[in-house]
């Protein structure tokens, strides 16, 4: 499980063990270095990426579904950020290689739970306004889910708002 904020921990130790590696004392130093290269090879970080903040442009490949949360996503990792525009579905964005990762890895990580809850949503909406066929007399056409998955879907129902339908009367 590697979620984003193990990946900026890492990366923030991984500098950590750097500056110690080049500054430390003796077996300080030494020490250092071993963890470093460690860190890097478990989790393919070169040394590049830790010693400067340079700013490049990364070219990320956005489906136009995905656009506003790919930018949410940017603004999270970098406040300031250029951007060349969306050309196609491809967008190049100035940022260190360490900010490269994070937005990456947020989005691999982000994307799919974010969808899976507009799942519960679409359903918690749907049962809130009772816009879901009726079951049928036999018993069939109700869907079994697991006690949690449940419980969640009516949280998020009881935070809706609420919405009648107004009939119109036609005279």
């Amino acid at each position: 499980m590697n979620t984003t904020k193990d990946n900026s921990r890492t990366i923030e130790l991984a500098k950590k063990l750097y500056a110690l590696s080049k500054q430390g004392v003796g077996g300080e130093r030494e020490n250092a270095a071993t963890m470093l290269n460690r860190l890097c090879k478990k989790y393919g970080i070169s040394i590049e990426q830790l010693e400067g903040d340079e700013l490049k442009v990364f070219e990320f490949e956005v489906p136009k579904k995905k656009e506003d949360f790919f930018m949410q996503v940017v603004a999270s990792v970098r406040r300031e950020y250029r951007w060349s525009g969306f050309i196609g579905r491809k967008v190049g964005i100035e940022m260190t290689e360490a900010e490269n990762i994070e937005v990456r890895e947020k989005m691999d990580y982000y994307w799919p739970l974010y969808q899976e809850e507009i799942k519960t949503f679409y359903s918690a909406f749907i049962q809130k306004h009772r816009l879901y066929r009726k079951p049928s007399e036999d018993g069939t056409g109700g869907q079994d889910m697991p006690i949690e998955e449940y419980k969640r879907l009516l949280a998020m129902m009881a935070g809706l708002k609420e919405g009648q339908l107004q009939k119109k009367i036609e005279a």
